[in-house]
């Protein structure tokens, strides 16, 4: 059994409870080291995807002679060892997409044919696909040509985690608590247009600012101090638990907005897509969200300063029902049954 990780933080478990019941090898990029390394430490064997001695003398020879591989993102690799005996799930790594990926995405137009083939080559490897909803069924089937017969409507492991948690309440601070958590951008150099004294001056009083940014724009904190409005996270800090702590979410095009839906259905979340135009021509921004009415979406901190001191926030219990469908807290189970069923011949 070959667990393909690339993904922090999206494990929970999932590879622990899978070991149980059949050895698992886990092949890691350098983002997961030290995931990977609390791996080793249950007894479960780690190699390094990012070695080109352990791929070419270990990684290929063992995937090829591997029964099942589960993957949470795009190998490239994957295409050209494929055998038929195999079966490829892929794990994904967020419930849903906000962003164009795969065929979708926009700079796909300028590839070249060979670069083309080699994509459909991989996307044609997956057997199944480990999906929360129908929602999300549509983007895998638009951008890796996939169909709905290999949909399984497991709900997303990672998840079971979430589901389960209590929200944390704080005892000594009774302001709500506004998580502003974007994704990045290729090459930003500079911190996202959120007017964090603007905030404090209009709502200080009734909340306070968490950051979070994206492990590849920490650095973009520099000096930045903590007050007693914001908080900046550091890049140790569990996005999960600060989705726990919130009560109001901000982002953009990141998969956070389907965790924190799933945890806090009842509370809002703002799209401040301060570059909708820009973001859509570079990269591409799904159907469903273009067209979307569930969540507001708004340009300027003004904007966000005008939702927060109005009545017309809604919840998110709609935006959580399309998108985590099938995300109960037993998506475990379900997967371990299946893969049961592959290597065993066990009833599923």
């Amino acid at each position: 059994m070959i667990y393909l990780l690339s993904f922090p933080d999206n494990n929970h478990g999932f590879i622990e409870q899978l070991n149980q019941q059949q050895t698992v090898i886990v092949f890691y990029n350098k983002k997961c080291h030290s995931e990977a390394l609390r791996l080793r430490e249950k007894g479960i064997k780690i190699y390094p995807l990012d070695s080109l001695f352990y791929f070419i003398s270990y990684t290929i020879p063992v995937i090829t002679n591997s029964r099942v591989v589960i993957c949470d993102n795009y190998f490239p690799f994957l295409g050209a060892i494929k055998k038929k005996n195999q079966v490829f799930i892929q794990i994904w790594h967020a419930v849903g997409a906000v962003k164009r990926f795969g065929l979708e995405e926009h700079k796909i137009s300028s590839c070249t044919k060979a670069d083309l083939k080699r994509y459909k080559n991989v996307y044609r490897s997956f057997d199944k696909y480990i999906v929360s909803s129908h929602k999300m069924s549509q983007v895998f089937q638009r951008s890796y040509l996939a169909q709905e017969r290999q949909m399984l409507y497991f709900g997303l492991p990672r998840t079971d985690f979430l589901f389960q948690q209590i929200k944390v309440e704080s005892d000594f601070d009774k302001r709500k608590v506004i998580l502003y958590a974007p994704t990045y951008r290729d090459n930003q150099v500079a911190l996202p247009p959120l007017d964090i004294k603007q905030l404090e001056e209009k709502l200080g009083d009734q909340y306070r600012l968490i950051v979070k940014l994206h492990p590849h724009i920490q650095f973009l904190i520099g000096t930045q101090e903590d007050t007693s409005f914001v908080r900046w996270c550091r890049k140790d800090e569990s996005l999960n638990n600060l989705i726990l702590e919130a009560d109001i979410l901000i982002s953009d095009y990141s998969s956070v907005l389907f965790d924190f839906s799933l945890v806090n259905p009842n509370s809002p979340i703002i799209l401040f897509w301060y570059d909708r135009d820009l973001y859509e021509k570079k990269i591409g921004i799904q159907e469903d969200f273009l067209k979307i009415d569930s969540l507001p979406v708004v340009k300027s901190t003004t904007e966000i300063i005008t939702l927060l001191t109005s009545d017309t926030l809604t919840s998110t219990n709609l935006f959580n029902k399309e998108w985590n469908t099938y995300n109960d807290g037993q998506a475990t189970i379900r997967l371990l049954a299946y893969v049961r069923y592959i290597v065993g011949g066990n009833k599923w």
